[in-house]
């Protein structure tokens, strides 16, 4: 091995070109796989202990892009899975991108290396939480081609903790590596609509009636519309199917992928794997113009999810108008009674189980584990649909009587009736062991195992299931009737106020003379002793403005006399060495005198003027009712003079 760096670098770019010439002679059909294989054996074990000792990061790089074609060989391949922590991002990412994974078929036919391959796929999924951005990308780069090996709770981590990640080349890397997930199951969902169309191609060639005729074309029409919205919508409803396993824990992630695949494609162009998710809101807008939710009992679970995110962020105001909520009330209760029959069934096959031979064998256990699985896959999916269709409810822009009544009927039911099976899963598999099972917050960058702090952690999971959904609809429900309570409200004040307005309306049997007798005698004694019911209305105006003006002059007054009586006090204490006048004195004393009698007259007045305000006051609402009655009077005379002129 030689001392000089460039020497080594590029004799390793020397022997690469040398490989890739040799591949092309292999593809063009030429014998170059027994040349390749002798000129680079006689390098493998130097390169291998290049890889140990070397202290260059590019060299080490080269090194394992050189042993790349004898990944099959065991210390190769372990090397490949020492590099995935190597302390150079340089050689993390190509080992990375270039480390040999086995295919689905290929995994199925040689059980023995399941457990291997399971440990590199797993060192693997562990560089998504890599220090240097560019190994990250590149994960996800390699497993846009892997996704048969990763199991749905990884996959669901993995695109949580992509699309949340800092580094746009990463969310970027994760945003293409779903929808090559999409692509995928596209092409496998397009050759089975082939295969349906043949086969219905040769249905429709056997009838002869022309009823049956008729309502086979309705019929065609019907699924003409389900496979358009499955030819555009297939491929994200099938990702989505495929990773209802990790319900309803899982619903947070599993909604940020769906939203922003279509948020990305709407602002992107519509080419490669781009064109199936833009076709998603095509496919959803079409179904809604065209038959509205009146195929809502025809969706599968993953179908109803994607309609329920796209109505929550998508949709505009007249499509989320245009769902009929009798017949997602309808839906709602035959998937609460499916529901319930399976729990029913479950509890009679645990008696039946319980009623059998005892002690139970080993068998017997197997089958009832496996029947209680079964059933609580089958309920989680009902109450899966259950739970988007409230929340589909809850984004509608239809808001009637009838429909807000029959939303409140179908949450009831579902308090009242939905089992609870979400919870106990949610419960479970958040709580035991807490250190291991509970998934990081949506919008968070920790990973999923962590430790303590989890005591509000389960109120935050259990907002996932059915019964959240229903009691999120019911508070909608009742901001929407706060409305109309308060207009009831509003209309019933202004009744009492009709009301109370005709029992204040004045009596007005006193004579003015004797009223201002009144008024008189109670400004110079008690100034409630006179009734102030009995005035006219013209007159108690008058005598509170009259008895405004004479206050306004007291207080005035008042002020005046207290200035002078101020200045007269200290021209006295100015004059304090010259003998003290009688004239001085008599002005101080009659000063205050005057002042006295403002101040007496003032409280004599006041209660009167209150008095007054406070009948005028109570006055005003038939006071108001009067003018009204008055202008609607001249209104309809100025009408009759105008008709009569014309």
């Amino acid at each position: 091995m030689a001392k000089q760096r460039a020497v080594r670098l590029g004799t390793a770019c020397l022997l690469l070109q040398l490989l890739q010439l040799l591949q092309q002679q292999l593809q063009a059909g030429g014998c170059g796989l027994n040349t390749r294989a002798a000129l680079l054996q006689r390098h493998v074990q130097q390169c291998l202990a290049f890889m140990q000792q070397g202290r260059d990061p590019q060299q080490r790089r080269l090194a394992l892009l050189l042993l790349d074609p004898f990944q099959e060989d065991a210390t190769v391949h372990a090397v490949f899975l020492q590099s995935l922590t190597d302390e150079a991002p340089a050689v993390r990412r190509a080992a990375v991108s270039r480390l040999l994974l086995p295919t689905a078929a290929a995994l199925q036919q040689q059980q023995e290396s399941e457990l291997l391959t399971a440990a590199a796929l797993q060192e693997l999924l562990t560089r998504a939480f890599d220090c240097a951005a560019e190994v990250r990308a590149a994960l996800y780069r390699r497993l846009a081609t892997c996704e048969a090996l990763i199991s749905p709770d990884k996959r669901v981590e993995l695109a949580l903790v992509g699309l949340n990640d800092r580094a746009a080349s990463v969310r970027d890397s994760c945003l293409k590596m779903l929808r090559s997930w999409v692509q995928q199951r596209e092409l496998l969902l397009k050759q089975q609509q082939r295969l349906e169309q043949q086969q219905e191609q040769q249905q429709e060639q056997q009838q002869e009636q022309q009823q049956e005729q008729q309502q086979e074309q309705q019929q065609q029409q019907k699924e003409q519309q389900q496979r358009d919205f499955m030819a555009k919508c297939g491929g994200l409803v099938g990702l989505i199917e495929d990773l209802s396993e990790c319900l309803p824990a899982g619903e947070g992630a599993i909604e940020l992928a769906v939203k922003e695949l279509l948020l990305a494609s709407s602002n992107e162009g519509i080419d490669g794997a781009g064109a199936a998710v833009e076709g998603a809101a095509e496919g959803i807008r079409c179904l809604l113009e065209s038959r509205g939710t009146n195929c809502l009992s025809d969706f599968t679970p993953g179908a109803v999810f994607l309609l329920r995110v796209f109505a929550e962020h998508l949709a505009t105001p007249a499509e989320k108008s245009s769902i009929d909520l009798t017949e997602l009330h309808a839906l709602l209760m035959r998937l609460l009674g499916a529901a319930q029959q399976v729990e029913q069934q479950e509890q009679q096959l645990l008696q039946q189980m319980a009623a059998a031979a005892a002690p139970p064998g080993a068998a017997c256990e197997a089958a009832l584990v496996e029947a209680r699985r079964e059933a609580e896959t089958h309920q989680l999916t009902l109450l899966g649909c259950v739970r988007q269709l409230l929340l589909l409810a809850s984004c509608s822009g239809v808001s009637t009587q009838e429909t807000d009544r029959l939303l409140e009927d179908a949450c009831e039911q579902t308090l009242s009736a939905a089992p609870l099976v979400d919870v106990r899963r949610l419960l479970v598999r958040n709580l035991n062991p807490p250190e291991q099972s509970i998934y990081p917050l949506p919008g968070r960058r920790e990973s999923s195992v962590c430790s303590g702090g989890y005591s509000l952690w389960p109120a935050y999971w259990l907002g996932n299931t059915a019964t959240a959904a229903a009691v999120q609809l019911l508070q909608q429900l009742q901001q929407r009737q706060q409305p109309h309570h308060q207009e009831a409200e509003c209309a019933f004040t202004a009744k009492i106020c009709a009301t109370l307005a005709e029992l204040h309306e004045p009596l007005e049997t006193g004579k003015d003379e004797e009223v201002l007798q009144e008024i008189c005698s109670a400004a110079e004694g008690d100034p409630f002793a006179f009734s102030p019911r009995l005035c006219s209305t013209q007159l108690l105006q008058q005598q509170q403005e009259l008895l405004q003006h004479k206050l306004v002059a007291l207080q005035q007054k008042a002020v005046e006399l207290a200035e002078l009586l101020q200045q007269q006090q200290q021209q006295q204490q100015q004059k304090k060495k010259k003998p003290k006048q009688q004239g001085d004195a008599q002005v101080l004393h009659a000063l205050q005198q005057q002042i006295k009698n403002s101040q007496q007259t003032y409280g004599r007045l006041a209660p009167v003027y209150l008095v007054i305000t406070s009948e005028l006051h109570q006055r005003m609402p038939w006071i108001r009712q009067q003018q009204q009655q008055q202008q609607q009077q001249e209104l309809e005379r100025q009408q009759g003079l105008l008709q009569r002129e014309e």
